[in-house]
């Protein structure tokens, strides 16, 4: 998903160079904007989810440890 996200931000900013028409520019820009903003949002996403994925991997091995003690 991020891949498309991305593809969009870079035709926008490439539309917004070369766009004669300032509505066009216009909304080329807000279209970079709203997808460079999407993309840090799923780098957050992500970032959360290894996270709580790696936090659960250590109390799963806590408890293994925990039990052939």
């Amino acid at each position: 998903m991020s891949h498309q996200v991305s593809l969009i931000a870079v035709r926008a900013g490439a539309l917004q160079v070369a766009a004669k028409d300032s509505d066009a520019r216009e909304a080329a820009r807000t279209i970079r904007f709203l997808s460079v903003n999407t993309l840090d949002e799923l780098r957050h996403m992500v970032t959360l989810v290894r996270r709580r994925r790696s936090a659960r991997q250590v109390r799963c091995r806590s408890r293994r440890a925990w039990r052939m003690t």
